[in-house]
């Protein structure tokens, strides 16, 4: 019977392999590189936010400091919009994913305690090593796609409030002004979010600590 299923496994992932694992991984990178877009797309906003060189030593400043800020919060909420219609699109597919990678993960952990113990018994079985490598490889380039790339997204927005708050102090507003426009747009950047949870380092932290749990009660019950 073990020899059946090992002899099943391998013509499986003789077909699977040569298909699944290039498209995982360059649609991990086309992942990353849609992130990247929306990245560029906010700096762009924050370009716009800091005073330009040009205009410091202009003697001409705009006096409509309210229509200033609305014209900064527009385009804010624009970038964001922009933002919440990708993560819409992607959600159950980084749902997917997530779980995928979570059972590599648990795999990797099951055979690195059987291979720990072989390593004991003096039988360190080398190909077993490289096969945990393997899914190792793929967890990790997974979590970077899938939750580091989008932190990095979050937090290139949440910086917006700080350029928005100094973008309209240098233009001459007052600070009440550019306090409360910096306090209302701060409640639409949410940055990339997962089913309306915005994903930051510290759901990276939290998502990573509850898989170690997890894995932890796995080895204590095995």
């Amino acid at each position: 019977a073990e020899y059946l299923f090992s002899l099943v496994h391998a013509i499986q992932m003789f077909v699977s392999i040569p298909s699944h694992v290039p498209t995982l991984i360059a649609s991990f990178g086309l992942f990353c590189f849609v992130n990247q877009l929306h990245v560029l797309d906010a700096k762009r906003v924050a370009r716009l936010l800091d005073l330009p060189r040009h205009l410091q030593n202009a003697r001409f400043v705009s006096k409509d400091q309210s229509g200033i800020a609305d014209t900064f919060a527009d385009l804010i909420d624009d970038v964001q919009n922009r933002l919440d219609k990708t993560c819409a699109r992607f959600e159950w597919l980084l749902l997917h994913q997530l779980v995928y990678i979570f059972f590599q993960l648990l795999y990797v952990v099951m055979e690195t305690q059987t291979h720990y113990v072989s390593v004991m018994r003096g039988n360190p079985p080398l190909d077993e090593a490289f096969h945990m490598g393997w899914h190792l490889y793929i967890c990790l380039i997974g979590l970077v796609a899938i939750l580091v790339a989008p932190a990095s997204v979050t937090g290139v927005f949440h910086s917006l409030k700080e350029n928005l708050l100094k973008g309209l102090r240098a233009r001459g507003a007052h600070h009440t002004l550019a306090v409360q426009t910096t306090i209302d747009v701060g409640y639409h950047i949410t940055g990339f979010t997962f089913f309306s949870v915005p994903l930051s380092s510290r759901f990276i932290l939290v998502f990573l600590s509850s898989i170690l749990t997890i894995l932890s009660w796995h080895l204590d019950l095995g």
